[in-house]
């Protein structure tokens, strides 16, 4: 073989050499694309189904929250219809002694008609 074959060989087998470090690195890359893809996807459906959960855990907390606020409302109506009820009792009595007074402080009355039956149980 002459030096000029050698030299051609040698090249032959360096470029052949260079091209399998290229395709080797080629796959690399490609595997560590697909990797970083991978990971990608694994982080973002891990963020995804937690963001999930913390939405589903504030909606049932809101939930929670609603109706408590819901039960201490309607407490608080029925503490006012009771109040309410009192009052409306109270007033009728006042009411009635007033009308009661009026009756008696008319029968008294020097020179008033005098009560009928019917007036003295009204």
């Amino acid at each position: 073989m002459d030096r000029g074959d050698a030299s051609a060989d040698l090249a032959e087998r360096a470029a052949e050499r260079v091209r399998a470090i290229v395709a080797a690195a080629e796959a690399a890359a490609a595997e560590i694309v697909a990797d970083a893809k991978a990971e990608a996807e694994r982080v973002r459906a891990d963020a995804a189904a937690e963001a999930e959960r913390i939405r589903a855990a504030a909606r049932t907390e809101s939930e929670q929250e609603v109706e408590a606020a819901s039960r201490e409302a309607s407490g608080r109506i029925e503490q006012a219809r009771g109040a309410v009820e009192g009052l409306v009792a109270q007033a009728d009595r006042l009411r009635a002694q007033v009308g009661a007074l009026g009756r008696d402080l008319a029968a008294n009355v020097p020179g008033a008609p005098a009560r009928s039956a019917g007036e003295a149980g009204a």
